[in-house]
């Protein structure tokens, strides 16, 4: 990560994503998130789904892979962007 010009090392964070009904539960590290999410679009591999997360002003975007058991979240800054696969 770099901040004010410099490089900073940062430790790896858990990240844990649940996807319910209408529903969305995000953890962070110790930081949850929860919210409500809506399908963008369907292809032939995956879904893509955008998540309005409460307390954030910035959606959430998660590509849910159909084959694989694995999703791909686009990182928030300073968050890299992840491929997280089912425990």
């Amino acid at each position: 990560m770099e901040t004010a010009g410099e490089l900073m090392t940062v430790s790896e964070t858990p990240i844990k994503i649940e996807i319910r009904d209408q529903q969305l539960f995000m953890t962070i590290g110790k930081t949850s998130y929860k919210g409500t999410y809506k399908l963008l679009f369907e292809t032939s591999d995956y879904f893509l789904i955008e998540a309005k997360m409460e307390g954030q002003e910035i959606a959430e975007r998660v590509m849910v892979y159909k084959k694989g058991k694995k999703i791909s979240r686009d990182g928030l800054y300073p968050q890299p962007n992840a491929i997280l696969f089912k425990d």
